[in-house]
């Protein structure tokens, strides 16, 4: 297989080369292919999240067990977003506020799966990892495929996650049909999980930089107060590395959401 290279500008996307590029990946996204492309944090491997055969070449290509799942991005809207009603059975009040507050940006929430995904996709658990990337070219590639992508990083299971095009050629160039070059990453780092707290129901399989929650954990927070929520704020763009303590967490929500 001959892995393509599409370069794009991040910054000049509605421009007509762009915009080609863009379609060009998204058709290959719908037809069962495997897309490289950038994040806020590294470069992730794209697939679409409701065709099992795909998600089964993110596996194969990355090397990956099966018992690790993979968090789903969608695009916009925020609210009313078909995307996400086909992948959960439903959103908590709690989950929704965080949605509106924290999205698109880097916030993973874990809800329960609907039927239409594989269950590669979670390795056979009752929920499923959602988020919202605030990188432009990921939110452009999800929005113009129509579809919500499975994504984990974008490298052979165990390496380093790559943060460049060339990373990612170098791993797996020849395994995957395609990626989207816009440049180096805006972190340039896969950020380290949340440790997980006596009663929080915290998955240590999703790696990343975005917080992985449960519905229950969010609404434990809170009710463990007092957080001053502000709808419309953003999540801070750094990583905040392995919370130690569940008050190490709650000052975090706190400082993140103050006014």
């Amino acid at each position: 297989m001959e892995t393509l290279r599409l370069a794009l500008d991040p910054q000049r996307l509605h421009s007509a080369e762009a915009r080609h590029t863009l379609d060009r990946a998204a058709a290959i996204i719908r037809a069962g292919g495997l897309v490289a492309f950038p994040t806020e944090t590294v470069y992730g491997l794209g697939a679409n999240a409701l065709d099992p055969a795909a998600v089964a070449r993110i596996f194969a290509a990355k090397q990956r067990p099966t018992w690790d799942p993979v968090i789903v991005h969608v695009a916009k809207p925020v609210a009313g977003n078909a995307m996400i009603g086909q992948l959960v059975t439903g959103i908590p009040e709690t989950a929704r506020k965080l949605i509106a507050a924290f999205w698109p940006g880097p916030l993973t929430l874990l809800l329960p799966r609907s039927a239409a995904v594989p269950d590669s996709v979670t390795a056979g658990r009752p929920l499923v990892g959602v988020r919202m990337p605030s990188h432009p070219v990921a939110f452009e590639l999800i929005r113009r495929a129509g579809l919500p992508i499975a994504a984990p990083s974008a490298n052979t299971f165990s390496r380093t996650s790559p943060t460049t095009a060339a990373h990612v050629l170098e791993d797996l160039d020849g395994r995957i049909d395609a990626i989207l070059d816009a440049g180096p990453t805006l972190h340039g780092v896969f950020g380290r999980r949340i440790a997980t707290l006596p009663g929080y129901n915290f998955s240590p399989a999703l790696k990343t930089l975005d917080i992985v929650w449960t519905p229950e954990t969010v609404s434990r927070l809170f009710e463990i107060g007092p957080m001053a929520y502000t709808p419309g704020t953003k999540m801070p763009e750094q990583t905040i590395g392995a919370a130690e303590d569940r008050n190490a967490l709650v000052k975090f929500l706190e400082k993140a959401t103050a006014k």
